[in-house]
């Protein structure tokens, strides 16, 4: 069998899975007696371990196992958790991430396990002999209710009670009153099974050709998602012979056994069968409750939540290079939408106006949908960071609370993709340099347990990541005097710089360059990286600090590249654009009201605020002779703190564009961001604004 065509899924869910074990293995070393965390470690590292050995990823499988069994160990009982312990579960993680990184270049597992399975073989060892696990207590049967009998020679084991409410008991009367049987199934799988989802899923396909499945326990997601043991049950109605059927689900591979009971309803139960307008109720109507050799069917107020399989979720897997490849032809169809729309209204083409209105909906929405599709949640990078967070902290001797907030944010996967190392920047730098010693956090009454926070929230079209400590915090005097010494800016300068420009500074080449670490120095490590990458993302880095309180590092991102709303600008025969984005407001002024202020240009806006002004033919060196008298359109944008109101020959409206990539020789030139093709036609670069400023 042909295994290669599955690689990517394999790697996809392998390190999802990789990812939720060590987020939860983080997160139980300070609450090692959260049993459900607990149990999804044990959940995930049972899937890794069968989708490994099922790709034959031997070694991975190999590993996997040996963990799990260390994991069962401590589930029974036998052993506790201990540093040691969680030691060799986050090196066997980094192990099999190693591998699977491996796997992904196309090469061998190529990692060698023999000295971490010794180190588990002498845990285990010097552990007492299994315990058996405690038996479930028996589900209580609701008193004075009516049972309906199922021949007692049945045999079925117990299991949790099924509440159905009234949709579903409806199904099962229309069933049995058009002679269908409803049947009672408890599939026990081999407890060598190692892709116990997939069993359950051929059983479900098996049952579904010889009958309609009501309901089972566990639910359907959790099936699938197998956080279950070794067996599940289901109600459904079939015609067939429930000895058939046993037999039918038998043949399936590594299925142990399949319990089964025929219910015998002596009389229907008077329900309607709700509308599709109606809301089902959550009370349910009607319990079944398995147990012992006496299976009984009766109304009662135990309640599970309902899930009926048809309404399982379909998703599917895309590779991201086809969602790019989408996007650039919906930013085909946008242009050639634009292009339509102009010639129209050039030559008046009345009888076009209902199909550009047609065809401009349709483009909207399937530029929507696409966008939509191409959104990520942020979790996705987020999630890479608990651990690394914690093994810094234990390097530096630090007690650091790490805590994540707006997982669920999502932005576009091209941004995404891209904020993973300057957030590694960050965090690094609050852990090793934002963060005091227990010591000094001693001294200053602070509390001995540090907190860094990664927070990520939605505002208008943008998203803001923070990254926030509790640490030492910043001096802006200091760094101001640094920048000084080392000639970034000059004394008459820094008398100007607000706070925010001055923290500013610590992204500038060069800053951190000190031989001897102080408590400036080093908080530039990378900065400048940091800086150059958020802004060739078109966003913005914002520093706010205090010192003693600790810092807090803001990223300002928008949510899409692709495609956005921009407005046309002319500067003697040329268009630019600018992204609205940036901009707060458009107005006009007179040249001669431009006064100049410490050697700046500015102009009393509406008569209440001082602005300063950007001349941009003098940016572009363009020969666009401006006069005195001339009434001139202004273009005021904002980018955090900063101001300013560009001056432009003509503002041309407001146009959708599809943001283009400059060339390589050209990404250098801070006053260009890209490039886009207008209605004629024709490119027009595109400003860069926080560039400008």
């Amino acid at each position: 069998m042909d295994l290669s065509k599955y690689l990517d899924v394999f790697l996809s869910e392998a390190t999802e899975n990789l990812q939720e074990i060590n987020n939860n293995l983080v997160y139980l070393e300070d609450n090692p007696n959260d049993s459900v965390v607990f149990e999804n470690i044990f959940r995930a590292m049972h899937t890794l371990k069968g989708m490994s050995a099922t790709m034959e990823f031997d070694i991975i499988a190999e590993l996997a196992h040996k963990l799990e069994d260390l994991l069962d160990d401590i589930r029974r009982g036998n052993l506790k958790f201990s540093l040691e312990i969680f030691e060799i579960l986050f090196e066997g993680m980094d192990m099999m991430t190693m591998m699977i990184q491996n796997i992904s270049q196309g090469e061998k597992e190529g990692v060698e396990i023999k000295d971490i399975i010794n180190k588990v073989k002498e845990f285990r060892a010097a552990t007492p002999s299994a315990t058996p696990p405690k038996q479930a207590q028996p589900v209580t049967q609701p008193q004075n209710q009516k049972a309906i009998p199922i021949p007692e020679s049945e045999q079925i084991p117990p299991s949790d009670a099924f509440s159905l409410n009234s949709y579903e008991l409806n199904l099962l009367n229309q069933g049995s009153a058009s002679g269908f049987t409803p049947i009672l199934l408890t599939v026990n799988l081999e407890e060598t099974c190692m892709l116990k989802s997939v069993r359950a899923y051929m059983v479900f396909q098996k049952l579904e050709e010889m009958g309609d499945i009501i309901k089972s326990i566990p639910r359907v997601d959790e099936i699938e998602e197998e956080k279950f043991d070794l067996s599940f049950s289901l109600l459904m109605l079939s015609h067939k012979d429930p000895q058939l059927i046993q037999s039918f689900i038998k043949e399936i591979r590594e299925i142990d056994s399949v319990d089964l009971v025929k219910l015998d309803l002596d009389e229907p139960v008077e329900e309607s069968l709700p509308m599709k307008s109606e809301v089902v109720p959550s009370k349910p109507e009607l319990v079944i409750t398995p147990k012992g050799t006496k299976g009984k069917l009766s109304k009662g107020k135990k309640q599970v939540e309902t899930l009926l399989r048809t309404q399982a979720i379909q998703n599917v897997r895309v590779n991201i290079e086809q969602l790019d490849d989408m996007v650039n032809l919906v930013g085909e169809l946008v242009i050639n939408k634009i292009q339509l729309q102009d010639q129209a209204r050039r030559y008046n083409l009345k009888e076009l106006d209902d199909t550009i209105v047609q065809l401009s909906r349709i483009a909207t929405n399937l530029q929507q949908l696409i966008m939509t599709a191409r959104m990520v949640p942020v979790g996705q990078i987020f999630d890479r960071f608990p651990r690394m967070v914690r093994d810094l902290a234990k390097d530096a001797k630090k007690d650091i609370s790490f805590n994540i907030t707006g997982r669920d944010i999502e932005l576009d996967r091209t941004i995404l993709d891209e904020i993973g190392k300057p957030l590694v920047h960050l965090l690094r730098n609050a852990v090793d340099h934002g963060i005091e010693t227990k010591e000094a956090r001693k001294k200053s009454g602070k509390s001995k347990v540090a907190k860094i926070d990664l927070i990520a929230r939605r505002e208008k079209n943008q998203v803001i990541i923070e990254v926030i400590d509790d640490g030492k915090g910043m001096s802006s005097e200091k760094i101001k005097a640094e920048g000084i010494k080392r000639g970034i800016i000059t004394k008459d300068t820094g008398k100007e710089l607000t706070k925010e420009e001055i923290f500013s500074l610590i992204c500038e080449p060069g800053f951190s360059t000190a031989k001897k670490v102080t408590d400036i120095s080093g908080r530039g490590v990378g900065m400048d990286v940091v800086r150059n990458k958020i802004e060739s993302l078109s966003g913005i880095l914002q520093i706010e600090s205090e010192v003693g309180k600790g810092s807090t590092f803001k990223l300002k991102l928008p949510l899409t590249l692709a495609i956005i709303q921009a407005l046309l600008v002319r500067l003697k025969d040329e268009i630019y654009l600018l992204p609205m984005v940036n901009i707060k407001e458009t107005s006009e002024i007179y040249i001669k009201d431009i006064q100049t202020i410490k050697n700046k240009e500015t102009v009393l806006l509406k008569g209440k605020e001082i602005l300063p002004i950007i001349r941009m033919n003098r940016v572009l060196n363009i020969d666009s002779k401006m006069k005195d008298d001339d009434l001139k359109p202004i273009v005021v944008v904002e980018i955090g703190e900063k101001k300013a109101g560009i001056v432009f020959d003509e503002l041309l409206g407001q146009q959708e564009i599809v943001i283009k990539a400059l060339d390589k020789l050209l990404q250098k030139i801070r006053t260009f961001s890209g490039v886009a093709i207008l209605a004629n036609g024709n490119p027009a670069l595109i400003l860069d604004i926080q560039g400008i400023l």
